[in-house]
């Protein structure tokens, strides 16, 4: 333990952080607003514990949310009390599931071993279930070309459910009981509501809230879930007493728009009595679900959760172990935990011994819960002080991050909001005070544009006068609600030599090279089946990708020949006087014969010459041959060469990850089986039909020091000197996404935090509290299509930023400096990466990405080590083109 360190460190906190550290036994809930020192505060709270106290590290438990917030906490305990920190547990929710039932596998499973199923093995065990249902079911619904129209959303609400902590048995309760209520409800209803609303309604809705007051709602399955009519009820008494107030019936109506509806009869009901009869059946298909992946030895990522929190319920001696074992219990983010993980959360605090008071320090901020269910962002929050007695609640209102002017615009955002801490807890008070070294004026820009271009311009260009006056370019970032956007500004910047630090997710599938695997292995099944119909639509495709380097005019030549001879392409190729066609037809059917019986991964590695390059042969041999083994395909040579390497590095090391995510992806498809080409093809039609995206992420690094590109979730618990947020528009910011075609229950709202008012609002807020000094807010007014863009609706107040008055004259010396953005067509991101980027020279820092995560066999050091076999450089094709497991 370096005492000497926690005291220094210590020393600088405030009063209210000092607290923090200080209350070690007990319930604690801290509210830490953004750069009030969160993660300080939890690594001295670990360090002051085992400085009080006779506690062993390991019995000290810390859940985060994600793995780089663990790996931050750990690095900072590594300060403060050394090699110890390696054996304080510090996990994510999911990784600590995962450990406990690696560890008493006895209570798992019956013991036996179950195999993780990826999202594709999912759906084809939904699917199915489907295949099972009713022609009247409500969920059956088909479609000739997409299949199941709900089994998507059926896959989704599922999840859901799991997240909110309900087994298929809870989830059916809940929805029984719902029914008598709604039953009840819509008797009293048809009478009030069967005419438009007025103001006569008013003393008729009294009545029935009296009358609501003596009906005895179902007992709820789990404490936690409210009954229907609690929402229902409070919902209509506070509109109710707002209408009264101003003698108006408008609130009536908006209450009435979004809980009333008609039914099938035109007669006013509940809009839940619309939902009963698809919630039943998902409730059907979810514990049938559940069944069938049991049957099959499958669990899915939400099932650890669910596995664990249902084995400590019903073990004692598992249960006790983990209680006596974690004696200390601190969890970040709490804002963002659901309900299975509260109730897992419950199960380990809940020893007799702790008597209600377990040693439980939860910090979490309700303005910053981007990850929660919608409208259930506090519920959390409210319930610690009722799940644990004498509750101590600090809240943090020191900000060490930003200046005031940044903090008071972030404010002004925030508190629009309706569903906040603020507003529920009395003794809440959240108004956060610039703390830093700088209490000074920060400096907030609006800068408004007509197009998107110009803004990328301007952005791009006052970035590059920053750097030059001296300002770290890791120390700037730009943020924007979602990817594309960032993709768009990538080109400006890298027009003005700016380094770029982009963590981004692309769908693997929609890699040009990747489709070019795809569509050989559409030509070899069709081949394999002697449908020459079919293979000949593929030829024409096939023959046309580039590392064939096959010039157009022999493509059409075959083209005209088939086309006036009424022949195949494959036997026109095979009698080409073109020897470089011939090989590719005798190299297609010897691929083809061997897909029908040799693993994908064989011919994966033949499509894209994993092993040796093109080799010549003469006609001779070639007609010698039987099996022509030794014609290779030149995609390795082509993609993969160090020519190209030297050239284009992004592009290289982009399509070197999105290679190893599918094959890697594919050899984790229906797991421990040997799969051959046509599962290949079922596992891409799977992702396309369901629109599932096969993520690569990956991050474009063209510099050791970098401006960093990230969206507002991504930004979450970051900060820099200087940020620039893209868009502030309600288009962009304010936007609603797609409609779920399953709802759920008012009294179940566990649907993913995003639509909701609050939902941007906080996603904003979060933006906006990444900047220390420099704030840049910029947008918009016509799309590209034409669109006229609004201005973003939570900046309405007068004063909330300063216009740049002199951003049309920058604009205009930019513009003359690119001619092409008064008309032309600035090159694309794929443009970008194909080109010279002012890329590192150090390879070790381009791999780095690829590489930070792998772990060496003893196998691949051996391959690493043997200079006779080739040594490094073999290695390297085999484990880099190759791409084995990460880790293993």
């Amino acid at each position: 333990m370096k005492s000497l360190e926690f005291t220094r460190r210590y020393k600088k906190l405030d009063s209210l952080q000092k607290k923090a550290v200080d209350t070690i036994e007990g319930p604690l809930l801290v509210i830490a607003g953004p750069g009030s020192g969160k993660t300080e505060i939890l690594s001295l709270r670990v360090a002051n514990i085992l400085l009080k106290t006779d506690t062993s590290p390991s019995n000290i438990l810390c859940l985060t949310f994600t793995d780089s917030a663990a790996a931050t906490m750990r690095q900072r305990l590594l300060n403060l009390i050394s090699s110890d920190a390696y054996r304080v547990s510090i996990f994510t929710f999911h990784a600590f599931c995962t450990d406990v039932i690696e560890r008493f596998p006895e209570y798992f499973y019956g013991g036996a071993n179950f195999h993780s199923a990826d999202p594709i093995t999912q759906l084809e065990v939904l699917e199915g279930v489907f295949k099972t249902l009713s022609y009247d079911d409500p969920l059956s619904k088909t479609h000739p070309e997409q299949g199941y129209i709900y089994l998507k959303d059926t896959h989704s609400a599922i999840s859901n459910l799991k997240k909110a902590g309900l087994t298929p048995k809870e989830f059916f309760s809940v929805i029984k009981n719902n029914e008598k209520e709604i039953e009840f409800f819509n008797k009293e209803l048809i009478s009030i509501f069967s005419e438009r609303t007025h103001r006569s309604q008013f003393p008729l809705l009294r009545k029935f809230l009296k009358r609501v007051e003596k009906y005895k709602a179902p007992s709820s399955p789990l404490p936690h879930i409210h009954s229907l009519s609690f929402y229902f009820t409070d919902s209509l008494a506070k509109v109710l007493d707002e209408a009264e107030e101003n003698s108006s019936t408008k609130p009536l109506t908006v209450w009435k728009e979004k809980w009333l509806a008609k039914d099938e009869h035109g007669i006013i009901v509940l809009k839940d009595s619309t939902l009963l009869l698809k919630l039943y059946s998902l409730a059907s298909v979810y514990e049938q679900y559940m069944e069938k992946m049991y049957a099959l030895g499958y669990y899915d990522f939400d099932d650890m959760l669910l596995e664990v929190i249902k084995a400590l319920s019903s073990n004692e001696t598992l249960r006790y172990e983990l209680q006596e074992k974690f004696q200390y219990i601190l969890v970040d983010e709490f804002q963002d935990t659901n309900d299975a993980q509260m109730r897992l959360l419950n199960l380990i605090v809940s020893h007799p011994v702790n008597e209600g008071r377990p040693n439980l320090m939860a910090v979490g901020d309700d303005d910053q819960a981007i990850y929660k269910f919608q409208g259930a962002q506090i519920d959390n929050i409210l319930r610690f002080k009722e799940e644990y007695r004498d509750a101590q609640i600090i809240t943090l209102t020191s900000n060490y991050r930003s200046t005031q002017d940044i903090i008071d615009l972030a404010l002004h955002v925030i508190q629009k909001g309706e569903n906040r801490l603020e507003r529920r807890l009395p003794n809440v008070h959240k108004a956060l005070v610039s703390a830093g070294g700088d209490k000074g004026k920060g400096e907030i820009l609006y800068c408004g544009f007509v197009s998107a271009r110009e803004e990328y311009e301007y952005i791009a260009h006052e970035i590059k006068k920053l750097l030059k006056e001296g300002l770290s370019p890791s120390s700037i970032a730009v943020i924007a609600r979602k990817h594309e956007y960032l993709e768009n500004i990538v080109p400006y910047l890298y027009q003005k030599k700016i380094t770029v630090n982009y963590e981004r997710q692309q769908n693997v599938l929609r890699d040009s090279r990747i489709q070019e695997i795809i569509v050989i292995a559409r030509f070899l099944i069709s081949l394999g089946r002697k449908d020459k119909v079919e293979a000949d639509e593929f030829l024409p495709e096939i023959l046309s990708f580039p590392f064939w380097e096959i010039p157009r005019k022999t493509v059409w030549e075959i083209s005209l020949e088939a086309s006036k001879s009424r022949r195949s392409w494959l036997s026109i190729m095979l009698a080409s006087k073109d020897k470089k066609i011939t090989q590719i037809a005798h190299f297609l059917i010897d691929l083809s014969v061997r897909s029908l019986s040799e693993p994908i991964e064989y011919i994966i590695d033949s499509i894209v010459g994993a092993h040796v390059s093109l080799i010549e042969e003469s006609e001779d041999e070639i007609k010698k041959s039987s099996s022509h083994k030794k014609i290779q395909s030149p995609f390795k040579e082509y993609y993969f060469g160090k020519e190209e390497f030297n050239l284009k590095p992004a592009k290289y090391l982009l399509f070197l990850s999105s290679l190893r995510v599918f094959v890697y992806a594919l050899r984790e498809y229906k797991h421990g089986s040997l799969l051959k080409i046509d599962d290949l093809v079922t596992f891409v039609n799977t992702h396309e039909k369901n629109e599932l995206i096969l993520a690569d992420e990956n991050t474009l690094l063209t510099g050791k020091e970098a401006v960093t590109l990230l969206t507002a979730h991504k930004a979450k618990g970051l900060e820099f000197d200087t940020v620039f947020v893209l868009h502030c528009q309600n288009e962009v910011w304010s936007g609603k996404g797609f409609p779920r075609k399953i709802s759920f229950p008012a009294n179940l709202p566990i649907t993913p935090a995003g639509d909701t008012n609050d939902d941007h609002l906080r996603l904003f807020f979060v933006a906006l509290t990444r900047a220390k000094r420099l704030l840049f807010l910029s947008s918009h007014a016509v799309g590209e299509r034409g669109k006229i863009m609004s201005k973003l609706s939570f900046l309405t107040a007068e004063n909330d930023v300063h216009t740049n008055k002199k951003v049309e004259e920058v604009l205009q010396a930019k513009l003359d400096e690119h001619p092409s953005e008064k008309g032309g067509n600035v090159t694309s991101i794929e443009n970008v990466l194909s080109t010279a980027l002012p890329f590192i020279k150090d390879e070790k820092a381009l791999l780095k990405p690829i590489l930070e995560d792998y772990t060496m066999s003893v196998t691949h050091l051996n391959n690493f080590l043997n200079v006779v076999r080739g040594g490094p450089q073999t290695f390297l094709e085999q484990n880099l083109l190759r791409f084995p497991q990460a880790k293993t």
